[in-house]
């Protein structure tokens, strides 16, 4: 479970549950009553085959010229829903930006904020935390969103 994930880890987070849909950034963010800016999205990306976690802005788009160049790789595409939920157990806008197995890449413009909220496991549940408990040891940092 998730909030065992954070307990363990010592991640300080708050989880909001809602009866209103969260599936979009614009969404959430009424809901929340914060910036669209605030709202995080944790979308799964395939680079040279290996899965990874990107975590970008509501609003921002994924630059795949940019990942690739960011990994040193050859080519990246997003993963389908069935791969989403495969790789992280989640379905496509649950999947929260801590607790898989997978390595994250976090878009540099996330950490603008002191708090932003993620999937948590559904489109009605959302976690809030300090980004900076999003990045782990392994986990890269830089600018993966379209200008």
């Amino acid at each position: 479970m998730l909030e065992h994930y954070c307990e363990r880890n010592g991640i300080e987070a708050e989880f909001i549950e809602t009866t209103q849909s969260t599936k979009s950034a614009e969404d959430a963010a009424r809901v929340l009553q914060v910036t669209a800016d605030q709202i995080i999205k944790s979308l799964v990306f395939y680079v040279d085959g290996e899965a990874f976690v990107v975590v970008v802005r509501g609003p921002d788009r994924v630059d795949e010229d940019k990942l690739v160049e960011l990994l040193a790789a050859d080519d990246a595409r997003f993963a389908s829903p069935d791969e989403v939920e495969a790789e992280t157990g989640y379905a496509v806008g649950g999947v929260p930006p801590v607790g898989t197995d997978l390595p994250k890449i976090i878009d540099e413009h996330v950490l603008n904020h002191g708090k932003v909220f993620g999937g948590a496991g559904s489109e009605n549940r959302m976690i809030g935390l300090d980004p900076r408990f999003i990045i782990d040891e392994n986990d890269l940092v830089g600018d993966v969103t379209e200008q």
